[in-house]
């Protein structure tokens, strides 16, 4: 079995701005075996913060999808390697236009977008939990994804 770990920060821009960045393995987001890696291990071993408000309402039945945060002062912060049981896995840190653009799995595209909406939110509401069920808004998000792309 696979887990999702979706990674984010927020830098602190000024009092009432931020820039919210996700980390991304290539154009995927980060998947580890379960067989392999025991899922709090990472979390402590790389000192993320689990949504996990965010993640029973992705989930539907099995927890397959975590949304993680990463405290950081600047983008030099940032961790460029996710430290598993026994090996590393290369990170790379955009903003959710240019990794939304990156991804190539629609179901991966719907997870960050809602992950936009929590973290803009700053918590679950009923437009986060409605947008997973809205096949026309995911069109139409991947319309104008392929659109901006030609």
């Amino acid at each position: 079995m696979k887990a999702k770990l979706l990674l984010f920060t927020k830098i602190k821009l000024s009092d009432s701005a931020f820039k919210v960045m996700f980390a991304l393995l290539d154009n995927k987001i980060v998947e580890v075996s379960l067989d392999k890696n025991e899922l709090k291990g990472i979390f402590k071993k790389n000192k993320l913060i689990r949504h996990d408000k965010f993640d029973w309402h992705i989930n539907k039945n099995v927890n397959t999808k975590y949304l993680l945060e990463i405290i950081v002062k600047s983008e030099d912060g940032l961790p460029l390697v996710l430290h598993l049981l026994d090996e590393k896995m290369p990170l790379n840190w955009y903003v959710f236009p240019k990794a939304v653009k990156l991804l190539n799995d629609g179901g991966e595209k719907n997870f960050l977008q809602l992950a936009v909406q929590y973290i803009s939110n700053g918590g679950i509401d009923d437009s986060v939990i409605a947008a997973d069920y809205d096949e026309e808004f995911i069109r139409t998000l991947q319309k104008k994804l392929t659109d901006e792309g030609d």
